[in-house]
């Protein structure tokens, strides 16, 4: 609890200077790995490593180019990414397989350094919109599950 409450504040304490209104906190459940209704794989494309997150919102929102995706590791410290293009919710934007295909959500190209999941714990993200910011805490095992699946990532990437 005292580590939630900490983690809160950290984050909080960054929005006095920002314009930005807080729509959402909730927390998520990884499944893929980083799961409840948020995605995230890791890819590599003309040389460059980026994320792919994607998010079943349930809502109409957009996400602009260049937006911030925030991650929090255990520690307090803050990773930024950038999305690579502007982003309209549509109906299974977000969606895996068939989880979702009728729900609105997003798929968002997160561009910055993947290597900080190598070895960071992360405990939370913020997803900044047009309208807002969202934030969902990531649990410990579905921090361990985003670990490792970057460390597949990474042999997959020497072979």
């Amino acid at each position: 609890l005292h580590l939630s409450i900490r983690r809160q504040r950290q984050m909080c304490i960054r929005d006095r200077y920002t314009s930005f209104e807080k729509i959402s906190s909730e927390s998520v459940m990884m499944v893929s790995p980083i799961g409840k209704n948020i995605w995230l794989r890791f890819a590599h494309d003309h040389g460059l490593d980026f994320a792919q997150l994607r998010w079943c919102s349930k809502e109409v929102l957009s996400v602009d180019s260049d937006a911030d995706i925030v991650f929090l590791d255990k520690d307090g410290n803050t990773y930024n990414f950038k999305n690579k293009d502007y982003t309209l919710s549509t109906p299974g934007g977000g969606a895996v397989v068939a989880f979702g295909m009728n729900l609105l959500g997003v798929e968002l190209t997160l561009i910055g350094n993947c290597s900080v999941f190598k070895d960071k714990t992360m405990t939370a993200i913020r997803i900044y919109t047009n309208d807002g910011y969202y934030d969902f805490d990531i649990k410990e095992k579905n921090a361990k599950k985003l670990i490792k699946t970057y460390s597949l990532f990474e042999k997959a990437l020497k072979k």
